[in-house]
């Protein structure tokens, strides 16, 4: 829990209003990372989607209900999760785990 002065909130801001598509996408790519070393892991995504998932609303009935969310946050990291799915990131084995640098993320 920090404090956060709005001079370095709007530098921080700037370019997801201001910049262009690289530097916007930069900007998701840092937030996507949440240990900000410059990749984002299995451990990144799992991250996201628990803490997505816990603030889902439930739908259902009685017994039947589940978690369910439709918002554009949730299906974006669902593609990212899809595509880590894809590219064999969330293998076991560390040798044949791959990870999502900054170039696989604008691709």
């Amino acid at each position: 829990m920090k404090t956060i002065y709005l001079p370095d909130f709007l530098i921080v801001m700037h370019p997801l209003i201001y910049g262009n598509w690289i530097e916007k996408n930069y900007f998701a790519f840092r937030m996507y990372d949440g240990d900000n070393d410059g990749i984002i892991s299995s451990v990144d995504i799992g991250d996201l989607l628990k803490n997505l998932i816990e603030h889902c609303p439930m739908q259902g009935y009685g017994k039947f209900q589940t978690k369910k969310c439709s918002c554009i946050l949730y299906e974006e990291v669902m593609l990212l999760y899809n595509f880590s799915l894809n590219e064999n990131l969330l293998v076991e084995n560390k040798k044949n785990r791959k990870s999502i640098d900054f170039m696989a993320f604008l691709f």
